[in-house]
């Protein structure tokens, strides 16, 4: 189980699994989670149990060789490729309010001259941490 992009939080992990699997599920929510949406999300079974969500013994298998079990969101967030956890109540890195949030769902942000930069700042640093090569164009950099 390799090449996630994302984590979910509780509240979107659930309406997610109803979505995708056919049940009752809040639109609205989903829409602005599909707008953030890059395959595939990562979760852990201690999520899946917090929700209580059934998943089949292949899955939870799946999941447990990978060592993806009792994490949370912001120790699993460090395995994905984007290390975002969508979230709907939540602003500070590395959480991104679906509802509203400075990044984008082409993951790039508008800070104004006196904005506090610092969700950013951690957001580049996550991504560059296992990097060789970063190039970065900013007009006022």
């Amino acid at each position: 189980m390799r090449g996630y992009s994302l984590v979910l939080s509780d509240e979107l992990q659930s309406e997610y699994h109803n979505f995708i699997h056919g049940k009752s599920y809040n639109r609205e929510l989903i829409e602005k989670l599909l707008h953030y949406y890059k395959p595939s999300i990562l979760t852990n079974t201690a999520q899946l149990e917090r929700i209580c969500i059934q998943i089949d013994n292949n899955l939870y298998t799946k999941l447990r060789k990978a060592g993806y079990t009792n994490q949370t969101l912001e120790e699993l967030v460090k395995k994905t490729d984007y290390k975002i956890i969508l979230s709907t109540d939540k602003d500070q890195y590395p959480y991104v309010n679906i509802n509203n949030d400075k990044i984008e769902n082409n993951l790039s942000g508008c800070f104004f001259r006196n904005e506090n930069r610092q969700k950013a700042i951690d957001h580049i640093a996550a991504l560059c941490s296992k990097t060789d090569t970063i190039y970065i164009y900013d007009r006022y950099f």
